[in-house]
Protein backbone atom coordinates (compact mmCIF):
# COMPACT_ATOMS: atom_id res chain seq x y z
CA UNK A 1 0.00 0.00 0.00
CA UNK A 2 2.91 2.40 0.88
CA UNK A 3 4.71 1.50 -2.33
CA UNK A 4 1.67 2.45 -4.27
CA UNK A 5 1.56 5.75 -2.46
CA UNK A 6 5.25 6.52 -3.30
CA UNK A 7 4.69 5.79 -6.92
CA UNK A 8 1.75 8.15 -6.88
CA UNK A 9 3.91 10.83 -5.32
CA UNK A 10 6.72 10.40 -7.83
CA UNK A 11 4.24 10.67 -10.58
CA UNK A 12 2.87 13.83 -9.10
CA UNK A 13 6.37 15.22 -8.79
CA UNK A 14 7.19 14.56 -12.35
CA UNK A 15 4.16 16.31 -13.57
CA UNK A 16 4.12 19.02 -10.92
CA UNK A 17 7.66 20.12 -10.29
CA UNK A 18 6.42 23.44 -9.37
CA UNK A 19 4.63 22.04 -6.16
CA UNK A 20 5.90 23.67 -3.00
CA UNK A 21 7.45 21.85 -0.11
CA UNK A 22 4.59 22.75 2.15
CA UNK A 23 2.14 21.24 -0.11
CA UNK A 24 4.37 18.26 -0.40
CA UNK A 25 4.49 17.82 3.25
CA UNK A 26 0.80 18.32 3.49
CA UNK A 27 0.37 15.66 0.91
CA UNK A 28 2.87 13.54 2.73
CA UNK A 29 0.89 13.94 5.94
CA UNK A 30 -2.24 13.18 4.07
CA UNK A 31 -0.55 10.12 2.62
CA UNK A 32 0.45 8.99 6.07
CA UNK A 33 -3.11 9.47 7.24
CA UNK A 34 -4.26 7.47 4.29
CA UNK A 35 -1.62 4.92 5.15
CA UNK A 36 -2.82 4.81 8.74
CA UNK A 37 -6.38 4.57 7.58
CA UNK A 38 -5.41 1.81 5.19
CA UNK A 39 -3.56 0.03 7.97
CA UNK A 40 -6.56 0.51 10.21
CA UNK A 41 -8.81 -0.74 7.48
CA UNK A 42 -6.47 -3.71 7.03
CA UNK A 43 -6.69 -4.46 10.73
CA UNK A 44 -10.42 -4.03 10.68
CA UNK A 45 -10.52 -6.23 7.60
CA UNK A 46 -8.50 -8.89 9.40
CA UNK A 47 -10.80 -8.53 12.39
CA UNK A 48 -13.79 -8.76 10.08
CA UNK A 49 -12.26 -11.84 8.48
CA UNK A 50 -11.73 -13.34 11.94
CA UNK A 51 -15.27 -12.45 12.83
CA UNK A 52 -16.40 -13.90 9.51
CA UNK A 53 -14.47 -17.08 10.22
CA UNK A 54 -15.99 -17.23 13.68
CA UNK A 55 -19.39 -16.49 12.20
CA UNK A 56 -18.83 -19.20 9.59
CA UNK A 57 -17.94 -21.68 12.31
CA UNK A 58 -20.94 -20.59 14.27
CA UNK A 59 -23.08 -20.88 11.17
CA UNK A 60 -21.71 -24.35 10.48
CA UNK A 61 -22.38 -25.30 14.06
CA UNK A 62 -25.82 -23.75 13.84
CA UNK A 63 -26.50 -25.58 10.61
CA UNK A 64 -25.47 -28.85 12.26
CA UNK A 65 -27.60 -27.96 15.26
CA UNK A 66 -30.45 -27.10 12.92
CA UNK A 67 -30.12 -30.42 11.12
CA UNK A 68 -30.07 -32.13 14.51
CA UNK A 69 -33.07 -30.10 15.56
CA UNK A 70 -34.81 -30.99 12.31
CA UNK A 71 -34.10 -34.65 12.96
CA UNK A 72 -35.29 -34.20 16.51
CA UNK A 73 -38.33 -32.32 15.24
CA UNK A 74 -39.10 -35.09 12.76
CA UNK A 75 -38.71 -37.64 15.52
CA UNK A 76 -40.86 -35.50 17.80
CA UNK A 77 -43.48 -35.23 15.07
CA UNK A 78 -43.48 -39.03 14.86
CA UNK A 79 -43.65 -39.26 18.62
CA UNK A 80 -46.48 -36.72 18.68
CA UNK A 81 -48.34 -38.65 16.00
CA UNK A 82 -47.80 -41.86 17.94
CA UNK A 83 -48.92 -40.14 21.13
CA UNK A 84 -51.98 -38.79 19.36
CA UNK A 85 -52.80 -42.31 18.15
CA UNK A 86 -52.21 -43.66 21.64
CA UNK A 87 -54.27 -40.82 23.04
CA UNK A 88 -57.10 -41.67 20.65
CA UNK A 89 -56.83 -45.33 21.64
CA UNK A 90 -56.76 -44.39 25.31
CA UNK A 91 -59.73 -42.10 24.77
CA UNK A 92 -61.61 -45.03 23.21
CA UNK A 93 -60.57 -47.29 26.07
CA UNK A 94 -61.58 -44.58 28.52
CA UNK A 95 -64.98 -44.22 26.86
CA UNK A 96 -65.41 -48.00 26.92
CA UNK A 97 -64.26 -48.04 30.53
CA UNK A 98 -66.69 -45.25 31.38
CA UNK A 99 -69.49 -47.13 29.64
CA UNK A 100 -68.52 -50.32 31.45
CA UNK A 101 -68.26 -48.37 34.68
CA UNK A 102 -71.71 -46.92 34.13
CA UNK A 103 -73.03 -50.40 33.34
CA UNK A 104 -71.37 -51.84 36.44
CA UNK A 105 -72.69 -49.00 38.57
CA UNK A 106 -76.20 -49.59 37.21
CA UNK A 107 -75.81 -53.35 37.74
CA UNK A 108 -74.48 -52.80 41.25
CA UNK A 109 -77.32 -50.40 41.98
CA UNK A 110 -79.85 -52.92 40.70
CA UNK A 111 -78.12 -55.73 42.61
CA UNK A 112 -78.12 -53.62 45.75
CA UNK A 113 -81.80 -52.84 45.29
CA UNK A 114 -82.51 -56.54 44.77
CA UNK A 115 -80.34 -57.34 47.77
CA UNK A 116 -82.20 -54.79 49.87
CA UNK A 117 -85.49 -56.23 48.63
CA UNK A 118 -84.30 -59.78 49.32
CA UNK A 119 -83.07 -58.75 52.75
CA UNK A 120 -86.45 -57.17 53.43
CA UNK A 121 -88.24 -60.32 52.29
CA UNK A 122 -85.89 -62.52 54.32
CA UNK A 123 -86.35 -60.33 57.38
CA UNK A 124 -90.10 -60.57 56.94
CA UNK A 125 -89.86 -64.33 56.42
CA UNK A 126 -87.53 -64.60 59.40
CA UNK A 127 -89.98 -62.65 61.50
CA UNK A 128 -92.83 -64.80 60.19
CA UNK A 129 -90.74 -67.92 60.77
CA UNK A 130 -90.04 -66.73 64.30
CA UNK A 131 -93.74 -66.23 64.90
CA UNK A 132 -94.47 -69.60 63.30
CA UNK A 133 -91.73 -71.23 65.38
CA UNK A 134 -93.17 -69.70 68.53
CA UNK A 135 -96.63 -70.90 67.49
CA UNK A 136 -95.33 -74.39 66.72
CA UNK A 137 -93.46 -74.53 70.01
CA UNK A 138 -96.62 -73.47 71.78
CA UNK A 139 -98.64 -76.06 69.85
CA UNK A 140 -96.01 -78.73 70.49
CA UNK A 141 -96.03 -77.95 74.18
CA UNK A 142 -99.81 -78.04 74.16
CA UNK A 143 -99.74 -81.22 72.06
CA UNK A 144 -97.23 -82.71 74.48
CA UNK A 145 -99.56 -82.01 77.34
CA UNK A 146 -102.52 -83.24 75.30
CA UNK A 147 -100.59 -86.33 74.15
CA UNK A 148 -99.58 -87.13 77.70
CA UNK A 149 -103.19 -86.67 78.76
CA UNK A 150 -104.42 -88.78 75.82
CA UNK A 151 -101.92 -91.53 76.56
CA UNK A 152 -102.92 -91.51 80.21
CA UNK A 153 -106.57 -91.65 79.17
CA UNK A 154 -105.86 -94.45 76.68
CA UNK A 155 -104.03 -96.40 79.39
CA UNK A 156 -106.96 -95.92 81.74
CA UNK A 157 -109.38 -97.06 79.01
CA UNK A 158 -107.19 -100.08 78.33
CA UNK A 159 -107.21 -101.05 81.99
CA UNK A 160 -111.01 -100.62 82.09
CA UNK A 161 -111.39 -102.94 79.08
CA UNK A 162 -109.02 -105.53 80.51
CA UNK A 163 -110.81 -105.43 83.88
CA UNK A 164 -114.33 -105.53 82.40
CA UNK A 165 -113.54 -108.32 79.93
CA UNK A 166 -111.17 -110.37 82.09
CA UNK A 167 -113.14 -113.61 81.72
CA UNK A 168 -113.37 -113.35 77.93
CA UNK A 169 -109.64 -112.56 77.73
CA UNK A 170 -108.76 -115.58 79.85
CA UNK A 171 -110.98 -117.81 77.71
CA UNK A 172 -109.22 -116.57 74.54
CA UNK A 173 -112.38 -115.06 73.13
CA UNK A 174 -111.05 -111.50 73.12
CA UNK A 175 -107.63 -109.96 72.57
CA UNK A 176 -107.12 -106.30 73.55
CA UNK A 177 -104.25 -104.27 72.09
CA UNK A 178 -103.18 -100.67 72.49
CA UNK A 179 -101.12 -98.88 69.83
CA UNK A 180 -100.63 -95.12 69.36
CA UNK A 181 -103.77 -94.02 71.16
CA UNK A 182 -105.76 -96.72 69.32
CA UNK A 183 -107.44 -99.40 71.41
CA UNK A 184 -108.57 -102.55 69.60
CA UNK A 185 -110.87 -105.26 70.98
CA UNK A 186 -110.40 -108.29 68.73
CA UNK A 187 -113.30 -110.78 68.96
CA UNK A 188 -112.96 -114.07 67.06
CA UNK A 189 -115.94 -114.70 64.82
CA UNK A 190 -116.84 -118.11 66.26
CA UNK A 191 -117.71 -116.39 69.54
CA UNK A 192 -120.23 -114.14 67.81
CA UNK A 193 -121.47 -115.98 64.70
CA UNK A 194 -122.35 -119.36 63.38
CA UNK A 195 -120.55 -120.36 60.20
CA UNK A 196 -121.83 -118.34 57.25
CA UNK A 197 -124.17 -116.30 59.46
CA UNK A 198 -124.19 -112.55 60.15
CA UNK A 199 -126.56 -112.53 63.16
CA UNK A 200 -124.96 -112.57 66.59
CA UNK A 201 -125.63 -115.81 68.47
CA UNK A 202 -126.76 -115.95 72.12
CA UNK A 203 -123.33 -116.59 73.67
CA UNK A 204 -121.90 -113.83 71.54
CA UNK A 205 -124.54 -111.42 72.78
CA UNK A 206 -123.28 -111.92 76.35
CA UNK A 207 -119.77 -110.98 75.24
CA UNK A 208 -121.11 -107.85 73.56
CA UNK A 209 -123.14 -106.95 76.67
CA UNK A 210 -119.97 -107.10 78.78
CA UNK A 211 -118.18 -105.00 76.17
CA UNK A 212 -121.03 -102.45 76.05
CA UNK A 213 -120.92 -102.10 79.84
CA UNK A 214 -117.30 -100.95 79.54
CA UNK A 215 -117.89 -98.81 76.44
CA UNK A 216 -120.62 -96.81 78.18
CA UNK A 217 -118.09 -95.77 80.84
CA UNK A 218 -115.55 -94.56 78.25
CA UNK A 219 -116.09 -91.05 76.90
CA UNK A 220 -114.24 -89.12 74.23
CA UNK A 221 -113.82 -92.16 71.99
CA UNK A 222 -115.23 -93.01 68.59
CA UNK A 223 -116.23 -96.66 68.20
CA UNK A 224 -115.38 -98.16 64.82
CA UNK A 225 -116.63 -101.69 64.22
CA UNK A 226 -114.61 -103.54 61.58
CA UNK A 227 -115.59 -106.82 59.90
CA UNK A 228 -112.85 -109.19 58.62
CA UNK A 229 -112.91 -112.60 56.92
CA UNK A 230 -110.45 -115.18 55.63
CA UNK A 231 -109.86 -115.62 51.90
CA UNK A 232 -112.10 -118.64 51.45
CA UNK A 233 -114.78 -117.79 48.85
CA UNK A 234 -118.44 -117.69 49.89
CA UNK A 235 -120.16 -121.03 49.34
CA UNK A 236 -122.77 -121.28 46.59
CA UNK A 237 -125.46 -121.80 49.23
CA UNK A 238 -124.81 -118.32 50.69
CA UNK A 239 -123.87 -116.38 47.57
CA UNK A 240 -127.41 -115.10 47.15
CA UNK A 241 -127.08 -113.37 50.55
CA UNK A 242 -123.37 -112.54 50.48
CA UNK A 243 -121.92 -112.52 46.96
CA UNK A 244 -118.41 -112.03 48.38
CA UNK A 245 -116.49 -111.67 51.63
CA UNK A 246 -117.03 -107.90 51.37
CA UNK A 247 -120.77 -108.32 51.97
CA UNK A 248 -120.27 -110.88 54.74
CA UNK A 249 -117.74 -108.75 56.67
CA UNK A 250 -119.91 -105.65 56.28
CA UNK A 251 -123.08 -107.46 57.34
CA UNK A 252 -121.44 -108.90 60.45
CA UNK A 253 -120.00 -105.47 61.46
CA UNK A 254 -123.41 -103.88 60.86
CA UNK A 255 -125.26 -106.43 63.00
CA UNK A 256 -122.80 -105.91 65.87
CA UNK A 257 -123.24 -102.14 65.57
CA UNK A 258 -127.05 -102.40 65.57
CA UNK A 259 -126.99 -104.65 68.61
CA UNK A 260 -124.72 -102.25 70.52
CA UNK A 261 -126.85 -99.24 69.55
CA UNK A 262 -130.42 -100.56 69.56
CA UNK A 263 -130.26 -103.00 72.48
CA UNK A 264 -127.19 -102.15 74.57
CA UNK A 265 -127.45 -98.36 74.70
CA UNK A 266 -124.37 -97.18 72.79
CA UNK A 267 -124.69 -93.65 71.33
CA UNK A 268 -125.01 -94.10 67.53
CA UNK A 269 -123.14 -90.82 66.93
CA UNK A 270 -120.02 -92.52 68.25
CA UNK A 271 -120.34 -95.61 66.02
CA UNK A 272 -119.11 -96.29 62.49
CA UNK A 273 -119.03 -99.54 60.51
CA UNK A 274 -116.35 -100.80 58.09
CA UNK A 275 -116.16 -104.04 56.12
CA UNK A 276 -112.64 -105.05 55.05
CA UNK A 277 -113.41 -108.52 53.74
CA UNK A 278 -110.31 -110.67 53.40
CA UNK A 279 -107.89 -107.84 52.67
CA UNK A 280 -106.50 -107.03 56.12
CA UNK A 281 -105.39 -110.38 57.49
CA UNK A 282 -103.52 -110.68 60.79
CA UNK A 283 -102.26 -114.20 60.04
CA UNK A 284 -101.60 -116.48 57.10
CA UNK A 285 -104.55 -117.98 55.26
CA UNK A 286 -102.61 -121.15 54.44
CA UNK A 287 -103.50 -122.80 57.74
CA UNK A 288 -106.74 -123.39 59.60
CA UNK A 289 -105.40 -121.56 62.67
CA UNK A 290 -104.45 -118.53 60.54
CA UNK A 291 -107.83 -118.44 58.82
CA UNK A 292 -109.55 -118.69 62.20
CA UNK A 293 -107.63 -115.66 63.45
CA UNK A 294 -108.47 -113.69 60.31
CA UNK A 295 -112.23 -114.27 60.77
CA UNK A 296 -112.89 -111.63 63.40
CA UNK A 297 -114.73 -108.51 64.52
CA UNK A 298 -112.57 -105.65 65.76
CA UNK A 299 -114.07 -102.92 67.92
CA UNK A 300 -111.62 -100.02 67.63
CA UNK A 301 -111.66 -97.04 70.01
CA UNK A 302 -110.31 -93.89 68.38
CA UNK A 303 -110.03 -90.26 69.53
CA UNK A 304 -113.44 -88.73 68.98
CA UNK A 305 -114.10 -85.43 67.22
CA UNK A 306 -117.63 -84.06 67.41
CA UNK A 307 -118.71 -83.08 63.86
CA UNK A 308 -121.29 -80.35 63.35
CA UNK A 309 -124.76 -81.64 62.47
CA UNK A 310 -127.83 -79.96 61.06
CA UNK A 311 -131.37 -81.18 60.91
CA UNK A 312 -132.56 -81.81 57.34
CA UNK A 313 -136.38 -81.86 57.11
CA UNK A 314 -137.81 -85.07 55.73
CA UNK A 315 -139.62 -84.92 52.35
CA UNK A 316 -143.37 -84.34 52.52
CA UNK A 317 -144.16 -87.86 51.25
CA UNK A 318 -141.71 -89.62 53.56
CA UNK A 319 -142.49 -91.26 56.88
CA UNK A 320 -140.27 -91.05 59.95
CA UNK A 321 -137.97 -88.69 61.73
CA UNK A 322 -135.89 -86.02 60.08
CA UNK A 323 -132.46 -87.00 58.76
CA UNK A 324 -129.37 -85.80 60.63
CA UNK A 325 -126.35 -85.17 58.38
CA UNK A 326 -123.05 -83.30 58.74
CA UNK A 327 -123.36 -79.56 58.14
CA UNK A 328 -120.89 -79.58 55.25
CA UNK A 329 -123.12 -82.05 53.33
CA UNK A 330 -125.77 -80.49 51.11
CA UNK A 331 -128.80 -82.66 50.44
CA UNK A 332 -131.99 -81.81 48.63
CA UNK A 333 -135.24 -83.54 49.56
CA UNK A 334 -134.85 -85.67 46.44
CA UNK A 335 -131.30 -86.61 47.45
CA UNK A 336 -132.52 -87.55 50.93
CA UNK A 337 -135.25 -89.79 49.54
CA UNK A 338 -132.97 -91.54 47.03
CA UNK A 339 -129.71 -91.77 49.00
CA UNK A 340 -128.95 -95.50 49.68
CA UNK A 341 -127.72 -96.74 53.05
CA UNK A 342 -124.05 -97.75 52.84
CA UNK A 343 -123.05 -100.41 55.37
CA UNK A 344 -119.60 -101.03 53.93
CA UNK A 345 -117.95 -97.79 54.95
CA UNK A 346 -117.70 -95.49 57.95
CA UNK A 347 -120.32 -92.79 58.28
Amino acid sequence: MAAKFLIVCIGLGLFSSCVTLGKFRAKEDEARRYQDEVADLARRHQATLAILDTTTDDLTANMAARRSLERDTTQLHGTVASLRTSNADLAGVLRASNAEKDFLIAAMTQARQQQDSTIGVLRHELSTAGDERARLISEMEAFGVQSASSLAEAEANYQDLVTGLQDEIEQGQIIITSLQNRLTVNIVDQVLFESGEARVKRNGRQVLENLANVLRTISGRQIQIEGHTDNVPISRRLQSLYPSNWELSSARATHVARLLIEELGIDPRRVSVVGFGEFRPVATNTSEEGRRRNRRIEVVLLPYEEPPFVEVPAPADSVGDSLVVPADTLLTPADTALAPVDTTGSE
